[in-house]
């Protein structure tokens, strides 16, 4: 027996569905693209301490340019601690500069084969030293070399140089050194910079450099920095208690200290 005709689906109500399907995925598509648009820069971005956001090694997280902070930021007790163990306000201190009763320390994460620490090193430095030598800020050096074993050894140098008071010497003809790339990143070379910056006992600096004390002490100045403080990349600034990823221009750093000097 047969069986009477179905009417088949027509396929224009298929074809209006799918129109509608891609009209909503545009639209969806157009709303994240004008999102991502509006997302602010992250040039010289003033952030919370890493550590103050995650028990890991948090990334560094994105936040207004500190042009734009309205002040500083609040900090966690936890974070607070922290920067309280990396500031060291001590006078015996031959890799700092500054008054020990400044209102603000500095401190900074330097590789002195980095491109953006050598760009910091000779173009802000020098304009920051003025707050120094007013006693606005103290401003204290930590090593953070993290691009192989020349900048370990480089690092290992400058704590060999400041042993016979001499790091900022050492330390500024390290970074002119890296610039112009004329150091050879080995014992040898390393220790003929040396004696270009004056260092007395060149046969100290040598021993030195090669230590296990002073290979353990910059060992323990990037676990520090890695595990500790969360740190991934240099240079990394705390400006008192803002955390600072990244070189910044001496407006950029005077902005963030003047919202600093505004905590209680």
């Amino acid at each position: 027996m047969d069986m009477p005709d179905t009417p088949a689906k027509t396929p224009s109500k298929n074809r209006k569905s799918l129109a509608i399907g891609i009209a909503i995925i545009a639209l969806a598509a157009a709303v994240i693209i004008i999102v991502l648009l509006a997302r602010p820069g992250n040039k010289a971005e003033q952030t919370e301490f890493p550590s103050a956001t995650s028990q890991s090694n948090t990334a560094q997280s994105e936040s207004n340019s500190p042009a734009e902070a309205a002040g500083p930021k609040e900090v966690s007790p936890q974070a607070k601690a922290i920067i309280d163990e990396v500031q060291r306000r001590d006078k015996s201190d031959t890799r700092a500069k500054g008054s020990l009763d400044a209102p603000v320390v500095v401190s900074i994460f330097a590789d002195f084969r980095c491109g953006h620490c050598i760009d910091f090193a000779l173009n802000v430095e020098p304009q920051i030293q003025k707050l120094i030598d007013d006693g606005t800020i103290r401003y204290e050096f930590n090593n953070f070399p993290i691009l192989g074993d020349e900048s370990r050894l480089a690092a290992q140098a400058a704590q060999a140089a400041a042993a016979q008071q001499k790091f900022w010497e050492y330390h500024d003809a390290l970074f002119q050194g890296a610039k112009s790339q004329s150091i050879s990143y080995d014992v040898s070379g390393l220790t003929d910079l040396a004696q270009k910056v004056g260092v007395a006992d060149l046969e100290k600096f040598r021993a030195d450099m090669t230590s296990p004390e002073t290979t353990d002490f910059v060992n323990t100045e990037v676990i520090r920095g890695r595990d500790r403080l969360g740190l991934q990349g240099v240079p990394a600034l705390l400006i008192g208690y803002s955390y600072v990823p990244g070189g910044v221009s001496y407006e950029e750093f005077t902005a963030i200290l003047q919202k600093e000097m505004q905590r209680k």
